[in-house]
């Protein structure tokens, strides 16, 4: 229970600095971090992309 406490005191101090940042800042911060998950998203492993464009989920049922 400690630890939940201990996690949301972190996480309130974190929204009041980022309360304090001006607009520019705030676009920048979103900005990379879209541009991070992109990445992360085309570079995850066990995703095979189609000739159209979808992701197909490979089988990995074992028989």
């Amino acid at each position: 229970m400690n630890d939940a406490r201990v996690l949301l005191e972190r996480q309130a101090a974190w929204q009041k600095t980022r309360a304090h940042l001006s607009w520019s800042e705030k676009i920048r911060q979103a900005e990379i971090l879209r541009d991070a998950f992109l990445n992360l998203r085309r570079t995850r492993p066990g995703q095979l992309k189609t000739g159209n464009g979808d992701v197909a989920q490979p089988n990995l049922a074992e028989d």
